[in-house]
């Protein structure tokens, strides 16, 4: 077994990499004075805008460019028969 250096592979190389910007969003909870939240509940604020998006790119063919939340059935029906040329 020959060992290739990194180098070699182009992993350890000096090319330029994309810069990574990091931002802070905070969501805090209206329930409590304080806006704190349990610990698993940071994970699900990303799950409604994803969810949505889903929707929306499983209906763009359809000519849906909006679907008011919550995505009910009666709102995507409502979106359906009000899309463009619909």
């Amino acid at each position: 077994m020959t060992l290739v250096p990194r180098i070699q592979m182009g992993w350890g190389s000096t090319r330029p990499r994309p810069a990574i910007a990091i931002d802070f969003s905070p969501v805090p909870s209206t329930t409590n004075p304080l806006g704190a939240k349990g610990a698993g509940e940071g994970g699900t604020v990303a799950s409604t805008p994803a969810v949505m998006n889903a929707i929306l790119d499983a209906l763009a063919s359809l000519g849906v460019t909006d679907v008011p939340m919550p995505a009910t059935p009666e709102r995507i029906w409502r979106a359906l028969r009000g899309r463009a040329g619909g």
